[in-house]
């Protein structure tokens, strides 16, 4: 059996490794996306389906771009897309007679 022995500078060293740990997961978080985003990367931060997102494109909700291979989002267009919707209050329905 061992025996380990913390000491109040062991804990405080251990203290100082974790706060700076979660300090930079914190910035990774806070980091923006790249200013153009692939279809999949858009579905993962919006939690989305490929048919959703294509009916977006569909209907010109969002604007795109396509090479040979992949097509892409302007991340700062769907952000202000996400901004307008927030503020926008959704339309009540009418109670049947």
């Amino acid at each position: 059996m061992t025996v380990t022995v913390l000491t109040k500078e062991s804990l405080r060293e251990f203290k100082y490794e974790f706060l700076q740990a979660m300090k930079q997961a914190l910035e990774r978080n806070n980091e923006k996306p790249n200013k153009w985003l692939r279809t999949h990367e858009l579905q993962e931060l919006l939690d989305i389906s490929v048919g959703s997102l294509k009916k977006l494109r569909d209907e010109g909700a969002i604007k795109f771009w396509k090479d040979e291979k992949y097509v892409y989002y302007d991340w700062e267009q769907i952000e202000e897309l996400l901004e307008g919707a927030k503020e926008k209050p959704k339309p009540r329905r009418k109670k049947p007679i």
